[in-house]
């Protein structure tokens, strides 16, 4: 695996930490819980390597949804996390520089 194949899962491991640490305070505020659970990605570009993701809770015993994350090497972003829920699925990505910013100087 080279370089890049090595820094880009890193990167994108710190960033759903960030993730995480930020959704946890969100939802202590909320009266709601998370719980982390180990979890594996495997994408073609840098193979398996294991993760986390984030589960939901309104109570002790009822999960209302799960931040899922699918990858790092995501077209048009630095990394992609899905929120599932009970009834919708929305997708997250996390983007390093402004897109306009970037269009612009091109």
């Amino acid at each position: 695996m080279n370089k890049e194949n090595k820094t880009v899962p890193d990167e994108y491991l710190n960033h759903i930490s960030e993730c995480y640490s930020m959704v946890a305070e969100w939802l202590h505020k909320k009266s709601l819980s998370c719980k982390e659970s180990e979890y594996s990605v495997h994408e073609k570009a840098s193979g398996e390597y294991i993760t986390k993701k984030l589960h939901i809770y309104k109570d002790r015993n009822h999960q209302i949804a799960e931040l899922l994350p699918v990858g790092a090497w995501i077209i048009g972003a630095d990394g992609r996390i899905d929120l599932i829920g009970d009834f919708d699925q929305q997708i997250l990505v996390y983007l390093k520089n402004d897109i306009k910013t970037v269009s612009s100087v091109n």
